[in-house]
């Protein structure tokens, strides 16, 4: 079995899915979006796909020290997650998820500086 991402062409949103073998030809199947209700997936034929599931890439905190294996593991996603992208033919709709990853960077970057404020306070003894 192997773990296949998938993207919403609609909104951008991202989906895990396992990617099994059919023993049997079995009727169309697809799968929807769980913000928008938008297609994400449809198939028949050799493969099914089972365990849909919501995917949020992690983020790494800069502290992290990281092996070569998560390394690997790190490049092999952000790869996974490039060829979702470039699947997208809607500009609206890459444009939309490339608005919401620099809102989600953004966010992340203003909970770095207050958890850095509150060290800051709290190592020279103001409250």
């Amino acid at each position: 079995m192997t773990q296949i991402v998938f993207s919403c062409t609609n909104c951008g949103a991202l989906y895990r899915a396992v990617q099994k073998p059919r023993n049997l030809s079995k009727s169309p199947r697809s799968f929807n979006c769980a913000e928008c209700n938008a297609p994400v997936h449809s198939w028949e034929g050799q493969f099914n796909y089972i365990y849909w599931r919501r995917f949020v890439p992690a983020i790494r905190d800069e502290g992290v020290i990281l092996t070569k294996q998560s390394e690997a593991a790190d490049a092999l996603e952000a790869f996974r997650l490039l060829m979702a992208f470039r699947s997208i033919r809607d500009r609206a709709a890459r444009l939309r998820i490339v608005e919401k990853a620099e809102a989600m960077a953004e966010h992340q970057r203003d909970d770095e500086a207050a958890d850095e404020r509150r060290r800051s306070l709290s190592d020279s003894g103001l409250h």
